[in-house]
């Protein structure tokens, strides 16, 4: 999971959120006061980041994308695997991890 706001995939510089404006630079989102808000990080930025600069193994890195985020929200018996009876719901990217396609409910649909 990400922590991302709605920046995310997005131009968006800032926006507000309650009464506060909160700006977005590098990839991640901060108040007026400077405080951390959130990220605008996308999901394939963060499975990148956890293989390239944590050195975790791709299968786990898309484990925690994907089935830990399941369980966590009680969808792990029909979210988060590839196994018959699950949706299919996949990204498709290659290995400069740039999203090519995507299958949303056994639809495919290219980028």
């Amino acid at each position: 999971m990400t922590d991302a706001m709605s920046p995310v995939g997005s131009n968006i510089t800032e926006f507000r959120l309650e009464e506060d404006l909160i700006q977005c630079k590098d990839g991640k989102c901060v108040n007026s006061k400077g405080t951390l808000a959130g990220s605008s990080l996308n999901m394939i930025e963060a499975v990148k980041n956890c293989v390239h600069e944590l050195a975790i193994p791709i299968d786990e890195a898309l484990r925690m994308a994907s089935t830990y985020p399941a369980k966590a929200i009680n969808m792990g018996h029909t979210l988060g695997k590839i196994k018959e009876g699950y949706l299919a719901n996949l990204t498709i990217f290659n290995d400069s991890y740039e999203v090519e396609a995507v299958v949303i409910n056994g639809n495919y649909s290219k980028c």
